[in-house]
């Protein structure tokens, strides 16, 4: 686990996801925007793809914290970027659950937490 989370491959892989996390958001955003009654079909699509998304990004995390031991990881090198991505992580699961939520009761604060989500998950990409 250690050799892999320090390989070239990873951080490629790490990169990869940054990127095409980026591209999915932009693509939901400007999708949202034509509010197509269609919505409701794409709207399960892309809540399953940040769920997916989710769920690597804190693949990531673990690896690269066990690679490094938490302590190191938390404190240590580059300890403010660890922080920062732990945050966009928390973030992205607090958007997931609300989400859930607000599907259950049909809440309508759901599309300006989501986006709040959103930005915080670009800001992740211009680090």
């Amino acid at each position: 686990v250690t050799r892999f989370a320090k390989s070239t491959l990873f951080e490629v892989c790490a990169a990869l996801l940054l990127f095409s996390n980026a591209l999915c958001l932009g693509t939901q955003v400007e999708l949202q925007s034509w509010k197509h009654e269609e919505m409701i079909q794409v709207n399960v699509i892309f809540q399953v793809t940040n769920f997916v998304y989710c769920l690597l990004f804190s693949a990531e995390l673990i690896l690269r914290a066990v690679a490094q031991s938490p302590r190191k990881f938390l404190l240590t090198g580059d300890w403010y970027w660890a922080w920062f991505d732990i945050m966009v992580v928390f973030f992205q699961i607090l958007e997931i659950a609300y989400s859930l939520a607000a599907m259950r009761s049909n809440g309508g604060e759901l599309f300006h937490f989501s986006m709040v989500g959103r930005l915080v998950r670009v800001a992740r990409v211009l680090r």
